[in-house]
């Protein structure tokens, strides 16, 4: 009767994680996702902007909020 109410340990919901692995990888598949407009601008702009512009969207999702957004927008 007494182990019909034992409380099983809490196993953690998320799995250690390394995060700047987790950040990298992050980057990586986002740079995956936009690669055939990053290939079409890379042909019709100059490398750096091109650059630019994959670094300006992973700031845009990095700081989706309203404060980070204003930040970056003055």
């Amino acid at each position: 009767m007494p182990t019909q109410y034992l409380i099983p340990p809490e196993v953690p919901q998320v799995p250690p994680y390394e995060a700047q692995q987790m950040a990298q990888g992050l980057a990586g598949d986002l740079a995956l996702f936009l690669f055939p407009l990053l290939v079409t601008l890379d042909r019709l702009l100059d490398k750096r902007l091109v650059r630019t512009f994959l670094q300006t969207i992973q700031v845009i999702l990095a700081y989706r909020d309203r404060v980070g957004g204003l930040l970056l927008s003055e």
